[in-house]
């Protein structure tokens, strides 16, 4: 879990973001920001004077969001926009910052156009090298479904869940940036989240492709598939 550890000379351990706040009321390390299923949280860390939100000093973790005023020792205002801490999560992987409610999701447009063109990129390739197995292979047609199935493998592997799970996006999509996130880390989608939306996309697309549109009227933005593998699709 992604956590921010704020104050005038932050101490953080491995995984967590120093976030220096250089005002003489600020403890050394005065109180963190962590996230837990999309939502921020801010907590005291034992500072001499206190975090306040919404003029009250804090005892336990405290649930924040754009409208919350968070004061470092009832004196320091903490603005979250300056950080990148914004309204919710915060995606903190390769030096980029999401903040979830301040975050513009994805449109359903850009998300289909982006779409299209990545099938085009994949389905060029991959249909002409169908063919031709079928072609060769026309006497072996078991040999041939097995190429077949091997290549969408690693079609999918290679082409979506590798470069989604590290750069949050595929070439397609990032030419509209578009990029993919794990609704309860804020982070890019693991390998298996990635795959999970990969055949959630076969249930979306029952019933004349209903869990596609769901899009439109979700929220955030998501499609069934979103809701399945519990990502978000947001412009970078």
């Amino acid at each position: 879990m992604k956590q921010y550890i704020i104050g005038s000379a932050p101490t953080a351990d491995r995984g967590q973001v120093p976030i220096v706040v250089n005002e003489p009321h600020v403890s050394r390390t005065h109180c963190r920001v962590f996230f837990d299923s999309g939502q921020a949280y801010i907590e005291d860390l034992g500072s001499r004077n206190g975090t306040y939100v919404d003029e009250i000093r804090i005892q336990s973790p405290t649930p924040i969001n754009e409208y919350s005023s968070v004061m470092l020792a009832g004196e320091t205002p903490f603005n979250f926009f300056d950080y990148g801490l914004v309204k919710g999560s915060v995606h903190a992987k390769r030096n980029s910052v999401y903040a979830q409610g301040n975050t513009e999701y994805a449109p359903f447009g850009d998300r289909f156009i982006a779409y299209f063109v990545d099938n085009i990129i994949i389905g060029v390739p991959f249909f002409t090298f169908s063919y031709l197995m079928g072609i060769l292979l026309w006497n072996i047609p078991l040999l041939a479904l097995l190429l077949d199935l091997t290549a969408t493998f690693l079609i999918i592997h290679f082409y979506f869940a590798l470069p989604i799970s590290q750069n949050g996006t595929t070439f397609g999509r990032k030419m509209f940036r578009v990029e993919y996130l794990d609704i309860n880390t804020m982070e890019y989608p693991s390998v298996g989240k990635v795959w999970l939306r990969v055949i959630g996309y076969s249930i979306s697309g029952l019933f004349f492709g209903v869990g596609f549109l769901l899009a439109l009227f979700t929220e955030k933005r998501q499609a069934l598939h979103d809701l399945i593998a519990n990502t978000i699709v947001v412009k970078k």
